[in-house]
């Protein structure tokens, strides 16, 4: 991704996060940004995977405690 976007995508979920009342100190900031690259492969790898994305649709569509109206991993 073009780093523009990527700082921008950053931003928005950090103050998505505050808004819910979650603050995190730089060290964890840090480790956050190392796992995104893994939790995004993740995601492709979920949706490209027809059986996985199956199960995955099934398990969000049943989910009584998910909040908001994203059902997919972005």
């Amino acid at each position: 991704h073009d780093n523009a976007v990527v700082k921008t995508l950053q931003e928005k979920a950090i103050q998505i996060m505050e808004s819910e009342g979650i603050q995190i100190d730089k060290v964890e900031h840090q480790t956050a940004l190392g796992i995104f690259p893994w939790v995004a492969g993740l995601a492709c790898r979920v949706h490209d995977a027809t059986t996985v994305k199956e199960k995955f649709d099934m398990l969000v569509k049943y989910n009584k405690d998910l909040s908001g109206t994203s059902r997919t991993l972005e």
